[in-house]
């Protein structure tokens, strides 16, 4: 509670603060008569309550200025005994208020909350748990300019399923939606970088993006995605390229600039699709020179945690890693050097506040260790841990689909006639997810023949 006290003296100014602060004023001032009339109207900030200590033939003359001046102020003299109701009234106004914020607070709390229920209802594919094409669209966006920004390379492949339409005629829209949602699936666990995502385009239409990755990586992802989806083994009697359910890609590489729109990306990607569909479907084509045989490696990625996320948390968990990766080197140098906790404390706060949210169960307990490290002094531990923590975020793997879909009932064994896949969808099972770790993406690790 702000109090201005105008006095004729500074005699009792001690004693009348020490009164007031006792009272529960937590911010007390004092001015004469004479300084107060001059300088009222500057005066900052405004305060909540005016006393006056002055004889009574300048409280009324005072009293009535100031009343002009401070309207919705609560003015009254400590000779009078209205002082002590003044106070009351104040303390009772500065309750309800109080009140009324926690309630305001409270309140705020629940519509974000709302708000961001209903953002990822709109951000998500209710088929396949996937992202859909409005969100899918705001991501193309914001990665397109900070690969403009960062003069990185930016690809998409686009996937079309073979001869959907037939799919639908042979066993019906329930097994064609049942067909959908265990592609969707495997598609989504090829994907594992925090950065990359897959995405429902459009009816049989998928697409994957794909950040900081050039040709030969693409191609690579592009042809991991196809063969998983032809790996599910899926029965497609109507298909007239194979007896099961395959997919053609198109593949696109770009790197952007500020002068040049994302939809030429998405273009040149459209473009590779028509063709691997006119070449006979069931393949891969690309918008420029690709190797003509890519053996895909066989050995698997050492063990590697996978967290799966929600789509719409994409762009906030890959650069939330982003950053945290940036902070761990001076912070080790700091705690290495100066034996400095502060970077150390304030990188455990953050795991433990955000990683909750995110679905990072690992790194939430990484958070929690660091604070106990630095609450014991325990640099060796500390510096244990933060190399823990480095390994963590170079080797996480990031699967972003719904997680009730990424989670129904996994074991559950494929369909292999129509009356299966009808059987399926009808109960509503997701995806079959492909266990089988992610492939390396870098050039140097393919098996590229000359043409």
């Amino acid at each position: 509670m702000r109090v201005l006290v105008i006095d004729d003296e500074d005699s009792l100014r001690g004693v009348v603060r020490a009164l007031l602060i006792e009272l529960g004023c937590d911010a007390v001032s004092f001015a004469s008569c004479e300084d107060t009339l001059r300088g009222v109207r500057d005066r900052s900030p405004v305060p909540e309550l005016i006393l006056l200590d002055l004889d009574p033939p300048k409280v009324v003359r005072v009293r009535r200025q100031l009343a002009g001046l401070f309207p919705s102020c609560p003015i009254a003299s400590i000779n009078e005994p209205t002082m002590e109701t003044a106070f009351a009234v104040l303390r009772a106004a500065r309750d309800h208020r109080t009140r009324r914020e926690q309630q305001l607070t409270t309140r705020l709390h629940h519509l974000e909350k709302m708000n961001e229920g209903l953002e990822r209802l709109v951000c998500i594919d209710p088929l396949t748990g996937v992202a859909n094409r409005r969100h899918f669209d705001d991501l193309l966006t914001m990665e397109w300019r900070r690969a403009a920004r960062l003069r990185s390379q930016l690809s998409l492949v686009m996937l079309d399923l073979d001869y959907f339409h037939a799919l639908n005629e042979r066993y019906s829209h329930l097994g064609g939606d049942a067909c959908l949602k265990q592609v969707a699936g495997a598609m989504a666990h090829c994907l594992r970088r925090p950065s990359d995502i897959v995405a429902r385009y459009g009816g049989d239409e998928f697409v994957a993006l794909m950040p900081d990755t050039d040709a030969a990586g693409a191609w690579v992802v592009a042809e991991r995605l196809r063969m998983h989806v032809e790996q599910l083994q899926l029965p497609h009697e109507g298909s007239r390229c194979s007896s099961l359910v395959t997919l053609s890609a198109g593949m696109a590489t770009s790197r952007p600039t500020a002068d040049r729109s994302c939809e030429t990306l998405v273009a040149a990607a459209d473009v590779a699709l028509f063709r691997a569909k006119q070449e006979g479907r069931n393949r891969t084509c690309a918008d420029a020179v690709v190797p003509a045989i890519v053996a895909m490696p066989r050995s698997p990625r050492p063990p590697c945690p996978v967290v799966i996320a929600d789509p719409f948390l994409a762009p906030r968990v890959a650069r939330f890693l982003e950053i945290k990766r940036a902070e761990l080197p001076p912070t080790r140098e700091a705690l290495q050097q100066t034996m400095s906790f502060g970077r150390v404390s304030a990188i455990g706060h953050d795991l433990r506040r955000m990683c909750g949210t995110f679905g990072f169960e690992a790194l939430t307990d990484l958070g929690e260790r660091l604070e106990h490290a630095v609450s014991q002094g325990e640099r060796d531990d500390a510096l244990r841990l933060l190399d823990e923590l480095a390994w963590y975020l170079d080797h996480v793997q990031v699967v972003y689909r719904r997680a009730e879909c990424a989670t129904e009932n996994t074991s559950q064994a494929r369909p292999r006639a129509a009356s299966e896949l009808v059987v399926a969808s009808r109960r509503a099972e997701c995806a079959t997810e492909n266990t089988s770790q992610a492939r390396p993406r870098a050039a140097s690790e393919l098996v590229v023949a000359s043409r």
